[in-house]
C-alpha cells in the first residue's frame, strides 16, 4: 500500500499560486527574519577547525607482505619449525671509523629495492634497505626535535655456545634535541617483531645498547611510516627543503617568535615571510628542515598550526662521538 497524503499541495498548487503571493512570501526564508529582533543569544564568534582534504580522503587498505616470517618461504602455508632458544649473550658491538654506515647494501642484487640520498641534517650520504628506510629518513628531516640522524650506524656480533656466529645491523639511530640517542629498527609488518627469533636477536641488541645513559630502542612498523595521510604530508614538506629563504626572511620569522613568546601560528610565520601565500607556505617548510621554526608533522600545516622555535641541542655531537667509540682501534 502507497501512503500518500492525499492533501498536500501539488506543484502545479504551488506554481499557480506564485503570482497570488506578496514579494515577502516569494523571498528567500532567512530574508524575513530581522536579526534585531533575535532575542536568543547567540554563542561567540569561533573558527571552525576544517580537516584537510588529506584527513577525509578515502583510505586505502593497507598492504601486506607477500612474505612474513613464521611460514616456510617455499610454501607460505607451511609453518616453519622453531629453532631452539639460544644464549645471546653480550655482543659486540662495532661502528665505521668516520662514524658513518658501516654497511653500504647497494649491490641491486636483493629482493628488494636499495637506496641512497643525501641528508642535510648529518651532513653526508645516506644508504636504505627497503622502502621503509627511506620513509624514515624523510620522517627524520622534517621533525624538528631532531638533531641528527644515521643509518646503518651499528653492527652487532655474537658468538655463540655451539661456536657460530651471527650479526645484526641496526637500521638507524637518531639524536634528538634533548640528547638522546634512539636506536631504530623497521620491519614492514607486527608478524616481524612477534616471530620469537627475530625478538630474541633485536631483545638481546636492546639489552646491550640501552646500558648506556639516554640510549634507548625502537621497534618501528613500516605501515605507519606509510600511512597515507601521514607519508604525504612528510613528502610535501620534504620535496622543500632546497628551498633558499633569505637572511631578512629568517630573521623576520624569529622576531616573530620571540614576539609572540616563542610559540605562533603559522600563519603568522606565513605573513613574516612575506609574498606569495603558497610560496610562503613552502619556504615555512625549508625552515622546518633548518630548524629555524618547529611545528607537527602528524597533519597537514593549516594557518592555525602551533609553531615553535626549536631548542637548540643539549649534547651538539653526541650521535657522532658515541659511534666513534666503537669503531675499530677506539680502545686503544
Amino acid at each position: 500500500m502507497d501512503f500518500v497524503n492525499s492533501n498536500a499541495p501539488t506543484w502545479d498548487d504551488v506554481e499557480g499560486r506564485a503570482d497570488q503571493l506578496e514579494p515577502a512570501e516569494r523571498a528567500f526564508p532567512s530574508d524575513r527574519y530581522d536579526p534585531t529582533t533575535w532575542t536568543v543569544e547567540l554563542p561567540p564568534f569561533r573558527q571552525a577547525d576544517l580537516p584537510h582534504p588529506l584527513e577525509v580522503a578515502r583510505r586505502h587498505p593497507p598492504r601486506v607482505p607477500k612474505y612474513l616470517p613464521g611460514r616456510d618461504r617455499r610454501d607460505a602455508g607451511v609453518p616453519r619449525p622453531a629453532k631452539p632458544m639460544v644464549d645471546w649473550g653480550t655482543p659486540k658491538l662495532v661502528a665505521a671509523a668516520d662514524a658513518g654506515a658501516v654497511r653500504i647494501g647497494m649491490n641491486w642484487r636483493k629482493a628488494f629495492p636499495t637506496s641512497a640520498e643525501f641528508c642535510f641534517k648529518a651532513g653526508r650520504t645516506m644508504f636504505f634497505e627497503g622502502p621503509h628506510e627511506p620513509a624514515s629518513h624523510r620522517l627524520r628531516v622534517v621533525t624538528h626535535t631532531c638533531t641528527d640522524v644515521q643509518f646503518q650506524p651499528l653492527v652487532a656480533h655474537w658468538r655463540l655456545a655451539d661456536g657460530t656466529s651471527t650479526s645484526y645491523f641496526v637500521d638507524s639511530v637518531e639524536e634528538t634535541d634533548t640528547g638522546w640517542l634512539v636506536f631504530r629498527e623497521n620491519k614492514a609488518h607486527r608478524a616481524y617483531f612477534d616471530d620469537p627469533e627475530i625478538d630474541a636477536k633485536l631483545s638481546a641488541f636492546e639489552a646491550e645498547i640501552t646500558k648506556h645513559p639516554y640510549v634507548r630502542f625502537e621497534r618501528e612498523l613500516g605501515s605507519d611510516l606509510m600511512d597515507g595521510m601521514k607519508w604525504r604530508v612528510v613528502k610535501d614538506i620534504y620535496d622543500d627543503r632546497d628551498l633558499v629563504f633569505t637572511d631578512a626572511q629568517r630573521d623576520a620569522v624569529r622576531n616573530v617568535l620571540a614576539r609572540e613568546g616563542g610559540v605562533a601560528a603559522l600563519g603568522r610565520i606565513w605573513d613574516a615571510i612575506g609574498g606569495d601565500r603558497d610560496d610562503a607556505r613552502r619556504l615555512s617548510s625549508a625552515m622546518l628542515v633548518a630548524r629555524i621554526i618547529g611545528f607537527p608533522v602528524d597533519r597537514p600545516p593549516a594557518a592555525d598550526t602551533r609553531v615553535v622555535m626549536p631548542r637548540p641541542p643539549a649534547w651538539p655531537g653526541r650521535l657522532r662521538r658515541f659511534l666513534r667509540s666503537f669503531a675499530p682501534g677506539a680502545g686503544k
